[in-house]
Order: C-alpha cells, then structure tokens, then sequence
C-alpha cells in the first residue's frame, strides 16, 4: 500500500493476471472492489470505486477479467448492471442487466456469454425471454440477452438453494465448463448438453450425478455431508 493507506485489502477473493500486474477483487474493501499491484506486490491503482456516479458501482458481487475484449467486467449486484473498464482502470460504459445471475465467463466462439444461473427466483425472468423453466446456465447475445438454457431446474418451492460461493464457470481447453453447486463435481457445456469432465468418490460414496443438478432436495449432499465429504 501508499502511505494514504490505499491498496490495502480486507478479504480478498480472486486473484486475476493482467499483463505484468494482477487485479484482485476484494468485495469487503470499502473504497473499490478492484485493486491493481504489480508483480512485486506494490499497489497500482483501484479500478473503479464505490458510488452512484458514472463509471463507479454500489456493491460488486462479481468481477471477470475479458481476455478477448480485453477490458475489465464488474457485476453491480445492487442495481443488476454491469460496469466496463479497460485494462488501465479507465471507464468503458455500463448497462442493465435482464436476469439474476452469480457468474459469468465470454464465450469467444460465438461473441456471447455463459451465465450461471442457478437460483429459485429467476423463474420470473425466464417467461419474458420465451423460458418456461429455470436453468443452471443460460446461454446470452454479447448484450446478455438470453439465448437458450441449458440443463433446467426443478425445485421445489420451498426450496432456496445455496449458489453463491466462488466462481462457478471456467475454461478448459477449447470448452467452457462449471462446477456443480452442491458437490464441486466438474462439467462441460457441449452442443448436445453437459458433459462429465471430473466426479468425486470417497469410501464409497458418490458424489451428486449429473441429475442430481437439476433437482436440490438436498439428500445426496446430506449423506455426503454426514460422511464428512461435502
């Protein structure tokens, strides 16, 4: 940190290279979210800072570094905007979000996003963009307007599941994949649906299958959870 006291971090939660820096999110610090250090570990700049004015954001609840537009992308969870910086902190623009969601990644290959949507409330959402159903992921234009779905939801109403807790989307090889909220089990977005990429097992307990994502009732991660592997 500077001798003013800046740069210096509460509880941080994602570390992301940026050329020869690194740009760390730290939702808790209370005058920006984003921080820039340099390879030695000595603070930059802040990216943005907390506010209601152009360029700046009331609460980020997500922060992604696009490696192909080569700007800096942060989720404004308490209006549902998304605020664009370039690489030096500079403001881009910002817009309104459509939909709920806790994670998002670019995909390159069609210039649009994944979205991970896994929630109880965003069935509301849905019916405006043609969607009967809740999806783990969603599928939006490189203005996050929904495309299609991809592996529904079916919950009960009084279920509430748990969602936020880490990034849920990633890059592996030439796919885009994610993580499997309720075991940490890995998969693959294909053309014709998901794919196993890597399953948990211990003494003979399997962690939650594929279909088990679409249904949160809770038993599989109880008996995982009394085993003590979830």
């Amino acid at each position: 940190s500077n001798q003013n006291g800046d740069g210096l971090l509460e509880i941080p939660t994602t570390f992301s290279p940026i050329y020869q820096n690194w740009l760390v999110f730290d939702p808790f610090n209370k005058t920006s979210n984003l921080l820039l250090y340099d390879q030695k570990g000595d603070f930059v700049r802040c990216i943005g800072k907390k506010g209601k004015g152009p360029g700046e954001y009331i609460e980020s609840g997500h922060c992604r570094v696009n490696y192909e537009k080569k700007r800096i992308e942060v989720v404004d969870g308490s209006r549902n905007h998304i605020v664009f910086y370039d690489y030096g902190g500079q403001y881009i623009s910002s817009s309104q979000l459509p939909m709920i969601f806790t994670d998002l990644i670019y995909d390159p290959s069609s210039a649009g996003y994944y979205l991970y949507t896994l929630d109880n409330y965003n069935t509301g959402f849905m019916p405006a963009y043609s969607f009967d159903k809740d999806y783990v992921i969603v599928k939006a234009d490189g203005e996050f307007q929904p495309i299609h779905g991809i592996e529904e939801i079916i919950l009960d109403q009084t279920s509430n599941p748990y969602r936020n807790n880490g990034n849920k989307l990633f890059y592996y090889q030439k796919s885009v994949g994610f993580i499997n909220n309720y075991s940490n089990d890995l998969y693959l977005i294909q053309e014709d649906g998901i794919q196993n990429l890597v399953s948990f097992e211990f003494n003979s307990v399997k962690f939650q299958p594929k279909e088990y994502i679409k249904n949160a009732d809770g038993i599989r991660f109880l008996k995982t959870l009394e085993n003590g592997f979830s």
